[in-house]
């Protein structure tokens, strides 16, 4: 019997050997593990700023293509921890963080619905910038939208909804900074006269250095947006004197509705000099006075020092609403960084973004803006004592139709991206501008060609960002019937959710097909994808018999079968409806005289004839596209 004395450990168990021998091989690891967001049973772990999250890829795939994308990249450094492949981004911490506390929540607040993405459970402004940059950088559309719906609660873009949000919710001063940064970030122009209205509200020294974000991450503004506020704090601490003086507290004039315009008036003159009182550095300029004028109502109890009637309470309010509506239309923050140019004569205003630039250059062009800028416009009269027009456009399109008549660049074409080719064409028609419009519809044309020769060309330099449904509202707009069957085939390429989702441009506008096109393409679509293989097959590899002069039938169709049996059957997916999809490539790859020969060789004669039949195949569903999609 031994003399040593019992253990009073408790013998260890697996588990617990597990959880230590985890806890001892995260100490070797070259980052450290968040605290919220590391799950045993994750499948992938992301690391940021030297901290890592394990999530899984499935939830982060469903909502992000860029993170599906990602994690079949191989990745430099850690090749996997705890058998979990390892993803490194450039994002901060605290942003990835933010972005999984709504896609993996660990808390629910009274304001998180069924959906969740009905509302944010963002509890912090800093939460909710670091989910519309990173929304924004991983193609998270559902996020990024919601995401933007809330910050337009901090900067709204009427008067009406800023006076609502500062009687609950007051964004700080420094929030204006990231408000400004997020609204270029996404192009989202109505974001910016709050933001940057907020922004003078800063000392220029706040406005110099900056804002720190809780994780120390500095947020500042470019060098533009950073004159375009100084420059407007100086103005709006002289609009906010100017305007209360000379438009709010204005004298009474003898013919308005006041019997006692006299005694009023020196009412007047005593609240601006004893309770008025106006720094010399003020800016907020759209503070109200309309409760300190409701004070001085005769009919309040006790009666007030200095009593109005209510003739002139009334008109007084309605002076400070006005003041307070023609001074938010007015904010000089709505002013394009690009097309502003110093010496323009005309304000354009679309979307709350102005672009000032020349009345003769848009005249020249369009008989329609010519017309248009002699009728007078609704809200402001005049901006820097230019007139201003007022347009239904986007900001996006007007400033790509600005693009091509101010070009700041030269490039063999002006326009660099196929969107802006889709608003140079919905503006020119919409303006008459019939030069723009001709180059714009040729341009288009070689997107979306008439010819299969054409077609085939466009397909060796197709541009990614175009996109079929934007061309077949364009054709549809501008009359252009030969860009239909190229347009219409190409949409029959996307899924069915595609389809009736419709295509979201870069400034947010939803481009829809008509219930007839979508209908017609929905049917065409099914007809496209037995056509893709009862075509490949009865036509283009149909046994070599009479048409061709092959002197080894028997051979050269024993590989035609083995090349449908190989390449062509697994090509050939069950939804596939690329029935123009070329097979001449595939066939002269089997060529007899190839080098190293192919494994199912074809003798030259019948190459020719497989090519000279693909290309009549090709040819006919070509020629059959109008009827097939009813035209």
């Amino acid at each position: 019997m031994s003399d040593e004395p019992p253990t009073r450990k408790r013998p260890r168990t697996d588990s617990q050997s597990s959880a230590a021998s985890s806890r001892s091989d995260s100490s070797k690891e070259p980052f450290s593990r968040d605290d919220r967001f590391w799950y045993a049973d994750g499948d992938i772990v992301v690391i940021a700023e030297n901290v890592g999250f394990r999530v899984y890829k499935g939830l982060l795939a469903t909502h992000s293509d860029v993170f599906r994308d990602m994690f079949s990249l191989p990745q430099p450094g850690l090749d996997a921890v705890e058998d979990c492949p390892v993803v490194h981004v450039t994002d901060t911490a605290a942003e990835i963080s933010s972005m999984l506390s709504v896609l993996l929540p660990t808390q629910y607040t009274h304001r998180w619905y069924l959906h969740r993405f009905r509302k944010l459970p963002l509890s912090a402004f800093d939460d909710l910038a670091n989910c519309t940059r990173l929304a924004h950088k991983y193609g998270m559309k559902q996020l990024l939208e919601e995401s933007l719906t809330e910050l337009e609660d901090y900067f709204p873009s009427t008067l009406a909804s800023r006076d609502c949000r500062d009687q609950y919710r007051y964004a700080d001063m420094w929030r204006a900074i990231a408000g400004v940064n997020l609204a270029r970030l996404t192009n989202t122009p109505s974001m910016l006269p709050a933001a940057f209205y907020l922004c003078c509200q800063l000392t220029a020294e706040e406005l110099m250095e900056g804002h720190t974000r809780s994780d120390g991450t500095k947020d500042t503004l470019s060098p533009e947006d950073l004159r375009r506020c100084l420059d407007a704090r100086a103005k709006l601490c002289t609009l906010f004197v100017t305007s209360t003086l000379g438009e709010t507290f204005n004298h009474i004039r003898k013919n308005d509705k006041c019997s006692t315009h006299s005694r009023c008036n020196t009412v007047i003159h005593s609240i601006l000099s004893d309770y008025l009182v106006l720094d010399a550095g003020d800016s907020e300029a759209l503070h109200s006075w309309i409760s300190a004028i409701h004070a001085h109502s005769y009919k309040r109890r006790p009666k007030p020092a200095h009593p109005l009637c209510s003739a002139c309470i009334k008109q007084l309010v309605q002076r400070e609403e006005d003041r307070r509506e023609r001074l938010w239309a007015g904010l000089p923050q709505f002013r394009d960084g690009e097309f502003w140019l110093e010496d323009g004569n005309i304000v354009v205003i679309a979307e709350n973004v102005g672009f000032r630039v020349y009345k003769g250059l848009l005249s020249t062009h369009s008989d329609v803006f010519r017309d248009m800028f002699s009728l007078p416009q609704p809200g402001l009269d005049a901006v820097d004592d230019c007139p201003v027009v007022h347009v239904t456009d986007t900001a996006a399109e007007l400033r790509s139709l600005l693009s091509v008549l101010l070009p700041t660049q030269f490039l063999e074409l002006p326009l660099s991206a196929f969107e802006d080719l889709a608003n140079c064409t919905r503006l020119a028609h919409k303006y008459g501008m019939k030069q723009l419009l001709w180059d714009s519809l040729e341009d288009l044309k070689d997107h979306f060609p008439s010819t299969l020769i054409s077609w085939d060309i466009r397909e060796g330099f197709k541009d990614d960002d175009t996109h079929p449904i934007v061309a077949v509202n364009l054709a549809r707009l501008t009359n252009t019937l030969s860009v239909l069957p190229a347009a219409l085939y190409l949409c029959c390429q996307l899924t069915a959710k595609e389809l009736q989702e419709g295509h979201a441009r870069l400034d947010g506008t939803q481009d829809s097909l008509s219930p007839e096109d979508l209908e017609r393409c929905l049917n065409a679509r099914a007809k496209l994808c037995t056509l893709f293989m009862i075509t490949t097959l009865r036509d283009t590899f149909n046994p070599i018999g009479t048409d061709g002069e092959c002197a080894t039938k028997s051979r050269c169709n024993t590989s035609i079968h083995s090349i449908l049996s190989v390449d062509i059957a697994a090509c050939i997916d069950g939804g596939e409806g690329d029935a123009l999809r070329s097979w001449i490539t595939t066939i002269r790859k089997y060529s007899s005289k190839k080098t190293p020969k192919p494994a199912y060789p074809l003798c030259s004669a019948c190459i020719k004839t497989l090519v000279e039949r693909e290309g009549n195949r090709r040819q006919r569903i070509w020629a059959g596209l109008p009827k097939l999609f009813g035209l």
